[in-house]
């Protein structure tokens, strides 16, 4: 005797003409074939996946424990870069800007940037969301430039960038990807693809 018993559940019609057709060109038949199929997939999906949800649902359980434990210090006094001197967040990003500019050569090591962010925003130590944030505040506003390739350093000098992002690029693809966070645009001329900038909305 069977230990298979039927069960019915409702599907998106064209969904399950797409899987019924495909189950037919696989097997050459439906019959007896359907059932099977419903099965290792079922399986496949709890027992394959699981690990990959499991990390999913981690990450975002950290992300939310972080966030929260943000709103705690900032209600405690002790998270003050929203109200840091009455500045906002803008103020902040132009303050960080200068610093980094003011205390740095024309490359600026990764660290020196969030050590700036940390410094000026008097973030709590160990807030990367925060962090990440602020560096694509600095990208969105062409305040700094980061090297699209390997080594982590940025830039304020847009020619500097240029070269980088060109030197790095394998395609008009690969610029137009490294172009895209900053208030720029890649053109096609006669000579080939050129970087044009425009102003960003402060």
């Amino acid at each position: 005797m069977s230990d298979k018993s039927p069960h019915t559940v409702r599907l998106d019609d064209e969904t399950w003409s797409q899987f019924t057709e495909w189950v037919e060109d696989v097997e050459g038949q439906k019959h007896g074939e359907i059932g099977r199929h419903v099965e290792n997939a079922l399986n496949e999906y709890m027992n394959e996946d699981r690990q990959a949800r499991l990390e999913k649902n981690q990450q975002e359980i950290q992300e939310e424990l972080h966030d929260l434990r943000a709103l705690l210090d900032e209600r405690a006094g002790t998270h003050t870069h929203k109200t840091n001197a009455g500045c906002n967040e803008s103020d902040l990003v132009t303050e960080i800007h200068q610093q980094i500019v003011h205390n740095h050569d024309e490359a600026v090591k990764d660290e020196a940037v969030e050590q700036a962010i940390i410094d000026v925003a008097e973030l709590p130590v160990g807030d990367p969301r925060t962090i990440r944030r602020y560096k694509q505040n600095l990208r969105k506003r062409g305040l700094l430039y980061e090297h699209p390739g390997d080594p982590p350093i940025w830039t304020e000098d847009r020619e500097i960038w240029v070269n980088w992002a060109n030197s790095t690029a394998a395609s008009v693809g690969d610029l137009e990807s490294a172009v895209d966070p900053y208030p720029a645009q890649v053109y096609e001329n006669g000579q080939g693809p050129h970087i044009e900038f425009a102003e960003a909305d402060e």
